[in-house]
């Protein structure tokens, strides 16, 4: 999972993680992977995360293409994970939101 404020990104494309992003008050960029063979947690806001998120596009309207590189080690939530290594880029089309986000109330 990738959240980002737009403002800022378009502000700062590349974003060094962690940045203290908090529900209620984000801010930069976060990832968050969940990995099922090992049911181990990590993210870029974790003490041991380290590395940058870049956008070289950005836009939050449907149908508008979003690509985004990664290199950075993502920190385990659990104390006894191992962290986990993303290298890479990834290049999307934005759809429509999940329900739970299209109904969040901010």
């Amino acid at each position: 999972m990738l959240s980002a404020v737009l403002r800022d990104v378009r502000k700062r494309p590349r974003v060094r993680v962690p940045v203290g992003f908090v529900w209620n008050r984000p801010k930069g960029a976060e990832i968050f992977v969940y990995d099922a063979s090992t049911k181990n947690e990590a993210s870029t806001e974790t003490e041991k995360a380290h590395g940058t998120v870049e956008f070289s596009r950005v836009s939050c309207r449907k149908g508008r293409r979003v690509t985004v590189t990664i290199h950075a080690v993502l920190g385990s939530e659990f104390s006894d994970g191992g962290n986990v290594r993303v290298d890479g880029s990834v290049r999307g089309v934005v759809g429509t939101p999940p329900a739970a986000i299209r109904n969040a109330k901010t």
